[in-house]
């Protein structure tokens, strides 16, 4: 168990998936391909990351709050040569949103990425219109730098979204964090 202020993140199990599936429908609207009875923690898994690749170079933790599973959060594309990775996706029950519990949960994997995987950067990609969110977020992260935005990025939903990157370096981090 990886403690934060307020949550704790956990690695995932079995028996967490079928709340991890709630979820992720609730907050995707209902995009996996998979159906409640067929999920397992492989294909879970699997449906995040496509490929077992990359499902080999994430991880992904529960959110605890309270001794109950409140949400998730991921860091993919692990990379050891590098020692960088991205934080993939953040899900959280409607109830916890907007609140100290998302920043919390970001704060602590960012921690233990830095210290016990002993990563050097992190990044995260803000997509479409979520860039206010993103810069109202990461002014809660010390350290945090928009790096830029990529332009039409992707195709979504009949758009084209932007992508916007955020970094952060293991100095910026903990200098920040003694001011």
């Amino acid at each position: 168990m990886i403690k934060g202020n307020f949550i704790s993140l956990k690695s995932i199990e079995k028996y967490d998936v079928p709340r991890l599936y709630e979820l992720y429908m609730e907050a995707s609207g209902g995009m996996l391909n998979t159906t409640y009875e067929e999920v397992n923690l492989g294909n879970f898994i699997f449906e995040l990351y496509g490929s077992e690749n990359e499902k080999n170079s994430s991880k992904v933790f529960c959110i605890i709050y309270e001794k109950d599973i409140i949400g998730f959060i991921t860091l993919v594309d692990i990379k050891s040569v590098n020692r960088s990775a991205n934080v993939g996706h953040l899900v959280i029950g409607k109830e916890f949103r907007g609140n100290k519990y998302s920043i919390d949960s970001v704060i602590t994997l960012i921690k233990h990425s830095f210290n016990n995987l002993n990563l050097h950067r992190i990044d995260c990609y803000i997509y479409g219109d979520n860039y206010k969110m993103g810069k109202d977020f990461f002014k809660h992260i010390p350290g945090a730098l928009h790096e830029g935005t990529n332009r039409e990025w992707g195709y979504r939903n009949g758009e084209w979204i932007d992508r916007h990157t955020w970094s952060l370096l293991r100095k910026d981090f903990f200098r920040e964090r003694e001011d």
